[in-house]
């Protein structure tokens, strides 16, 4: 089973949003082999690009992180299947980026 996850960003992301994508997507899990985060810059992609671009590379999972005020906001989570798709949870991450800043 893939455990890899899409991370991708809204649309028009803050630097500060990118750069996130950008270190997250170097994290490694001590279990897994390969990446875990795996990061499609959004551009002009439509959401249901986004669900293709998973479905293609054999994700099931896809996580969206949207800004808010020009820095990242939230995480929010999407369980993908061929046919179909759902959101999961969502990770509130604007307070623990302004600790970390």
């Amino acid at each position: 089973m893939n455990m890899n996850i899409l991370l991708t960003t809204s649309k028009k992301p803050s630097k500060e949003t990118i750069s996130l994508c950008k270190k997250l997507k170097k994290l490694k899990p001590k279990k897994l082999t390969k990446t875990f985060f795996i990061y499609e810059p959004r551009g002009a992609k439509s959401f249901y690009q986004i669900l293709d671009i998973a479905r293609k590379k054999g994700l099931r999972r896809i996580a969206i992180i949207y800004d808010k005020n020009k820095a990242p906001f939230e995480m929010r989570f999407l369980s993908v299947s061929l046919k179909d798709w759902k959101w999961g949870k969502t990770i509130k991450i604007s307070d623990y980026f302004k600790k970390v800043n």
